[in-house]
């Protein structure tokens, strides 16, 4: 006769792991928690040879040398004339790179060239307006860091 089947056990889950915390972060209207390891992958400037680093490592070195960059980099993901200058930039350099493929020349109209410099000029306000200091995630998406090992 066959034996009966038994269920399959189930390994609880613990929410907490040791050296691991889940800062909150905003990705649109949602704050969602996210699991971050304890160590960071960056390789940039200032980093050391392995590009293991733990987040206070990481921190230390973020704060010495982009300290005035960073505010303002996030503050430029936020401004609606930075992300319309990108956007437009963009287009134009594709259109460039384009028209070189074809050996053809590209020149930028008056008003194309107008409007890049009226959203530059936009941007470059926005930009100087009082921002906030730079927390780990933001250094993260300034730096391009990973979580993990490298």
């Amino acid at each position: 006769m066959a034996s009966p089947i038994k269920p399959a056990k189930i390994p609880k889950i613990s929410h907490e792991l040791p050296n691991q915390r889940r800062p909150m972060k905003f990705s649109g209207k949602l704050l969602t928690q996210t699991r971050m390891t304890s160590t960071l992958c960056y390789t940039g400037m200032g980093a050391l040879e392995t590009g293991n680093h733990t987040q206070k490592e990481f921190l230390d070195i973020m704060k010495k040398q982009f300290e005035k960059a960073c505010p303002i980099y996030i503050k430029s993901l936020t401004c609606k004339s930075c992300i319309k200058l990108t956007k437009e930039v963009t287009n134009d350099i594709k259109k460039q790179i384009k028209y070189k493929k074809l050996n053809k020349t590209y020149k930028i109209s008056k008003k194309k060239d107008d409007l890049i410099r009226n959203l530059r000029l936009r941007c470059s306000k926005c930009k100087k307006r009082p921002t906030r200091k730079c927390k780990l995630n933001d250094y993260i998406k300034f730096s391009g860091a990973e979580d993990g090992k490298c």
